[in-house]
């Protein structure tokens, strides 16, 4: 670096440092004062010989900085007034323009904190650190004996020649300075690079499912078109094969308008961006409860319809934490409170309920925490593993709960039918009501395969391992569509509300075997169990008994309604909605 430009540089860090002391309300700095900070720093040149890597001191003497006319002239020369590092133009300003005087000023506003953030960076990074002590020792000398310790701010230090030296100017603290701006820019990169990979993926994602949506369509479309070409073909024979043959078009056309439809119901299914982001939300809970707590065995689980994999865009999602009671004497309380301090929104402890929960929002999602649940994170594993036997469950489920959702049966908080009894329905149709069966029965396998697990004395041991049950159901070729319409056949018709259970632990329909139990510990009568739908772990547990009697005519008049619209092809009667 040249004398000229380590001049520059030097004014740019006098104005800097006057623009943190000017005490005029119009902002104006006099030339008066910046020739008085020239002049003792020609002193400092002159009392600390041999102390300085550029002896300046000459061009202040050349450039006559010491003096008003000087410092004009030499502004009035320099782009905007100033060197590389200071924002603000700093030209001469006279009272009087045509008459330069001795009180000639430079409109000096001061920097705001991002400002000044942001000349110190650019001091640190680009001015080679050789001058910074230079520098700093200049800064300090005009502080102490012209400003009076104004200026900027900041502290001093001893420099190894005995001079003090402004800390923020020095050669250590711009070191420091520099490699903090060099890993804060990395961080920022790698922030980037990772917003850049996930776009694209998302990007990918939304690319696959249009093209998986347009082979459907063309698909279907393909498949009309035989159907109009076969029509055409009926018009050549006789009027009763016509007929005849016109029947079975009919019943075919049935069953792609309703394929048709329960393909768009696909749409309604969780993405894999939001199931991520599940699972991020898990981890960071886990992290903030397991430092609050001081405890790092701390678990969060998820359970409910994002552990089964049968979740929708609008599934809440279910946790329960582990390990987080033990610490605390209301512990529901304790984990409002730091779910609200780790900044979650609509933070509310339920605390009446059969099951406390704290209920929130969280990155979009609505959320319901328990407390130690074991029992419900091993009936959505139960679940899951019968959702990766046949891909045709989900799909079933889908459009089931669909149904139940249409006809308003499917709400257990109201006396119809939970979401968990729906889908317990379902997988014992599966396993009992079709043939050859799609379903295994997962809890009634042989001990060797069993997963051996006890929770509060109930037996919850099943078979995990879904891959040994890859070709079970090779042998049903039958479509969602038929089984749709077998499902609510059977539900509609042919199910003994009244005398038979649902029993998904034996994989069973049969004659109920549990009496219902008491009210409560004072009222001795049994309850009333209008539906029996039993617990796949929990044995003489019905997850239908809160089902009102009223109610049962109502989900047997769904299933029923629901057949006779589907077995026409009318899929808006039968669900009761578009999509």
């Amino acid at each position: 670096m040249s004398r000229f430009h380590f001049m520059t540089v030097l004014l740019d860090c006098l104005l800097f440092e006057m623009a943190g002391k000017v005490t005029d309300r119009q902002n104006r700095c006099s030339l008066e004062d910046l020739a008085d900070a020239y002049e003792h720093i020609r002193g400092t040149y002159k009392d600390n010989p041999g102390c300085f890597d550029l002896p300046c001191d000459q061009n202040i003497y050349l450039h006559k900085l010491n003096t008003i006319d000087g410092l004009r002239a030499y502004l009035n020369r320099l782009t905007n007034g100033h060197g590389p590092l200071f924002p603000y133009q700093t030209f001469v300003q006279s009272w009087y323009e045509d008459y330069p005087a001795d009180d000639d000023f430079i409109y000096l506003p001061p920097l705001n904190g991002r400002e000044t953030q942001d000349f110190l960076l650019q001091y640190a990074v680009t001015i080679p650190h050789t001058y910074h002590d230079d520098i700093a020792a200049l800064i300090q000398a005009v502080r102490e004996q012209v400003w009076r310790d104004g200026g900027s701010g900041g502290g001093y230090f001893m420099l190894d020649n005995g001079m003090r030296a402004a800390i923020k100017f020095s050669r250590v603290y711009n070191a420091n300075k520099r490699a903090k701006a060099a890993q804060q820019q990395a961080i920022e990169l790698a922030a980037q690079q990772q917003r850049q990979l996930r776009q694209q993926q998302l990007e990918a994602e939304k690319q696959e499912q249009k093209r998986k949506h347009q082979e459907e369509e063309e698909r279907i479309l393909q498949k009309r078109l035989e159907v109009e070409k076969r029509q055409r073909e009926l018009q050549a024979i006789s009027k009763k094969q016509a007929q005849w043959n016109l029947l079975q078009l009919q019943v075919m056309d049935k069953f792609w308008i309703i394929t048709e439809y329960l393909h768009k119901l696909d749409s309604q299914m969780a993405t894999s961006g939001q199931k991520e982001s599940v699972e991020a939300l898990r981890k960071i809970l886990e992290s903030i409860l397991g430092q609050h707590s001081g405890d790092q065995n701390v678990k969060v689980h998820v359970f409910g319809s994002f552990a089964s994999g049968l979740c929708t865009v609008t599934s809440d999602v279910d946790f329960t934490v582990y390990n987080f009671a033990r610490h605390y004497t209301n512990p529901i309380q304790e984990l409002a409170k730091t779910f609200r301090s780790a900044g979650c929104q609509s933070v509310a402890a339920i605390t009446n309920a059969r099951v406390p929960i704290v209920s929130f929002k969280a990155r979009g999602f609505d959320c319901d925490a328990s407390l130690d649940q074991p029992m419900a994170v091993l009936n959505s594993k139960l679940i899951k593993t019968y959702t990766k036997i046949d891909g045709r469950f989900a799909q079933l489920w889908l459009a089931v709960r669909q149904i139940a959702k249409g006809h308003q049966i499917l709400s257990g908080s109201t006396g119809f039918l939970s979401s968990f009894a729906l889908t317990m329905m379902l997988i014992v149709f599966l396993q009992n009501e079709v043939s050859p069966p799609i379903l295994p029965r997962l809890q009634q396998q042989h001990w060797s395969r069993m997963e051996e697990r006890k929770i509060d004395g109930y037996d919850c041991s099943f078979d995990h391992n879904w891959d040994r049950y890859r070709t079970f159901s090779s042998g049903n070729n039958e479509s969602v569509a038929m089984l749709l319409i077998g499902f609510c056949r059977f539900y509609g018709f042919h199910f003994d509300y009244a005398m038979q259970e649902v029993n998904p632990r034996l994989g069973v329909i049969k004659c109920r075997t549990f009496d219902p139990p008491a009210h409560n510990k004072t009222d001795k009568r049994r309850k009333n169990w209008p539906i029996c739908i039993m617990d796949p772990f929990i044995t003489g547990r019905n997850v239908a008994g809160n089902c009102r009697s009223n109610n049962v005519a109502d989900i047997q008049k769904c299933f029923r309604d629901a057949f006779s619209a589907l077995n026409v092809g009318d899929t808006d009667m039968a669900f009761k909605c578009k999509v």
